[in-house]
Order: C-alpha cells, then structure tokens, then sequence
C-alpha cells in the first residue's frame, strides 16, 4: 500500500513536469498536438478500415478526440533466460490520435520519466531522468521508444488508418495467429504520415535534398480480427535487427464517456520472424 502511495504521489510529480515543460514552446508542442482530422484530406481507404472506426465508436466520436489520457499500472518481465522476475509500476499516457503521437509519464524508484514519441521522433521531455528510463525500463527487455510506440499504434489503429497519406495493403487470404482468423493489412508508405509538422524539439536535422530516411520498422502490419472486425493484434519487425514485436489489445471498452472504445489490457510479446509469440514482456492495464 506505502510502495502504490509512493508511486502515485511520484507520477503526479512527473505529470506535473510534463505539463510545465518549457513554458511557450511546451505550450506550442501541445497546442500542434492536440487537433482533430483535416476533414479535406481524409480518405477511408476501404472497408477494412470502415469497420475498425465503428467497432470504436464511429467516426462522429474519434473527430472529437484531439488528447487521451490513460492511467494504467504496467508490468515489465524480464527478458528470456533471467530468473522470471517482473518490475511493476505505474505510468500515465497521453494520446494524440491525429498526430501521430504519444507522451508517457511516470515515476521510477531513479527519478522521473518523460517521453514523446511524434511523427516517429522519440524524445525526452523536461523533467526526464535518463538513468531512471534506462536502468528501470529499458533493461526489462523492451526499448522506451519501442514500448511507447506499441501503445500508440493498438490504441489508435483504427485512426491509423486515416492519416494523411499513408498506404496499406489487405492481404489477399486471412492468417490464423493464436487460434484465431485475422485479415492482414501492411503499412506499405506514407508521402507525410501525420497531419501537420511535428513538434519543434521533435523535428530531426535537415537533410540534403534527396535523401532517404530509412524507415524504422521494415514491416508494420495491422491484423484485423475476422469475427469483431477490432484490430486488436499488431506486428513490428525490424528484419535486419532481427527485432519482432507483437502488440494485443484486449478488453474494449468506452474512454470517459468519450465514446471510443479502447482497450483495457494490452500486451507486448517478442516474436519470431513469423509473428509466432515467443515470450511476454510487457503487461499494461487501465486503472
């Protein structure tokens, strides 16, 4: 009970950081942030992403949402071959689903933490303790970039589908993973993915003209679920890292009366180079 006060008491503390920021150019980041669609630019793509939007709630109710706010107690397990311990804590996201963007507050026994990841920049924000992010998280067996993005990306995977152009490509036959029917739909490109410029302190460096930015996942692939037709199950690979993520949304249900369905319970797994599930390492549940 002490050690639950504590973490409380600490992830307002770091809330509180996040907020304050960097006086006006925090209040510019949050301001580009939290926004809604271009309505002019939106396209649903096809039926797949049609019935994503309203097995969450519509279309009508995801424009409204510009920010949400998730408290949920997480569980990190150690990587293959420890001893089967965990680390429990608890964190705090903040959801933009039309930016692209997610922002991850908490409170380690070595200091604060405080992360956006935005139009694929991951960064620290004021108020982050380096040594705490990489000595209480990253060694649990999953990277503070790759944790926040696996968040972002089942929670607003229906919007994903939306942003501005961005392409995807349904497989032709469904696959079974775990036991049940999913139809496959790949992240194949995006001219601008997000809607709008990143954040200031986000942007990287130019590059020279022609340039191209290598992507960081090699294959991102959204599986819709052919019974609820939610795209409850995601896999990251990184093929020449030989890194395979795979993210399940579990448990949806309506957000603060906000009238999307998100869920409840999410779980990041290590894979193979075939999606199958190797290890759990990481447990997130809404408070």
């Amino acid at each position: 009970m002490i050690k639950q006060s504590f973490n409380s008491i600490c992830l307002v503390i770091a809330v509180i950081f996040i907020a304050a920021g960097c006086g006006q150019q925090r209040k510019k980041d949050v301001e580009i942030l939290a926004r809604g669609p271009d309505f002019e630019k939106l396209v649903v793509p096809g039926d797949y992403a049609d019935a994503a939007i309203k097995m969450t709630g519509g279309l009508q109710h995801w424009a409204k949402i510009q920010k949400v706010q998730l408290d949920c107690v997480v569980t990190f397990y150690a990587a293959s071959g420890g001893d089967g311990s965990f680390y429990l804590t608890e964190h705090r996201f903040y959801i933009y689903p039309w930016s692209d963007s997610i922002e991850v507050a908490g409170c380690e026994p070595l200091g604060a933490i405080a992360w956006q990841l935005s139009g694929g920049q991951f960064r620290a924000l004021p108020g982050d303790d380096p040594s705490a992010a990489l000595r209480d998280v990253s060694v649990m067996g999953v990277s503070c970039r790759d944790y926040a993005e696996s968040v972002l990306k089942i929670a607003t995977a229906p919007v994903q589908f939306l942003q501005t152009g961005a392409v995807f490509v349904k497989g032709p036959a469904p696959i079974k993973l775990e036991g049940l029917w999913y139809d496959p739909i790949e992240f194949a490109a995006a001219d601008s993915f997000q809607q709008g410029p990143a954040p200031a302190q986000s942007r990287p460096p130019p590059a020279d003209q022609g340039a191209v930015v290598k992507p960081y996942w090699s294959r991102v692939v959204y599986c819709q679920n052919r019974d609820t037709s939610l795209v409850d199950l995601l896999w990251l690979a990184d093929i020449e890292q030989g890194k395979f993520l795979a993210v399940r949304g579990y448990d949806y249900k309506e957000i603060e009366k906000t009238g999307i369905l998100l869920p409840t319970k999410i779980e990041i797994f290590r894979t193979d180079a075939r999606a199958v599930s190797k290890e759990r390492i990481v447990k997130i549940d809404l408070k």
